[in-house]
């Protein structure tokens, strides 16, 4: 029995070079990978089957995951097969990319004392924390399971600081950025500054805010720093 094409989508493979004359064609003629069809005429027999397959093959100088599935009539009974192929190339770039990006960040947050936040808008509008990379819990003590029990970092924030706190999700939450520097209590009980530089991100078609981005830097030091110069400042001051 021979297989032949009834339908064909190029929508994103644009490495493919598919003839215009394609209906009809024998499946192992107009999608040959690299010279061998055996395993895309066995996967196409296991759907008429009723068994589907997922494969990764090379093609045209790329790589695809080939998914082959059977295609049932309004009876439920098979009557052919239906299949896609996604180009893995691009999202493999994508995953290296993404973890260079946090590996460099990883680097970055050993040296300076900072993380990386991603919190998500639930439909209820309660801010749900997604994830947290970097000194996150050198800094405040906490696992990141535990201050999700806890409601987020936003219940570290200092309670003379929260208004600051109010500002800035007031402010994340019509569309801008925002920077503020604000104090929290840490699990040991201790008060430490923060540096908070929030990104609200839109749905696909920019109505609604879905998400805030986020990375905070410990500048406990250098709010130390500032309060001793200003003491000192003030008692030569006072001495003269």
């Amino acid at each position: 029995m021979q297989l032949r094409v009834l339908a064909f989508s190029t929508t994103g493979v644009i490495a493919v070079d598919v003839p215009t004359d394609w209906r009809g064609s024998p499946v192992d003629e107009l999608l040959t990978f690299d010279g061998s069809t055996d395993e895309l005429l066995v996967a196409h027999r296991k759907a008429l089957e009723g068994e589907s397959s997922t494969f990764d093959h090379p093609w045209a100088d790329r790589a695809y995951q080939v998914h082959v599935a059977p295609k049932y009539d309004v009876a439920g009974v098979v009557d052919g097969c239906i299949g896609f192929a996604q180009d893995l190339v691009d999202y493999w770039r994508a995953e290296e990319s993404l973890y260079q990006s946090e590996v460099r960040y990883r680097v970055i947050s050993k040296l300076t004392g900072a993380y990386a936040y991603s919190t998500r808008l639930a439909t209820d509008g309660t801010l749900v924390l997604e994830w947290v990379i970097g000194d996150f819990l050198q800094i405040t003590g906490y696992p990141l399971e535990e201050i999700k029990r806890l409601g987020g970092p936003l219940t570290l924030i200092h309670p003379a600081d929260r208004a600051i706190g109010v500002k800035r999700t007031q402010r994340l939450l019509a569309g801008h950025s925002h920077v503020s520097e604000f104090r929290i209590i840490t699990k040991s009980g201790a008060t430490r500054w923060l540096r908070d530089y929030g990104r609200p991100v839109r749905d696909p078609q920019e109505k609604w805010i879905v998400r805030f981005y986020g990375t905070a830097q410990d500048i406990t030091d250098r709010k130390q720093a500032e309060q001793a110069l200003r003491e000192s400042e003030e008692r030569f001051r006072l001495a003269f």
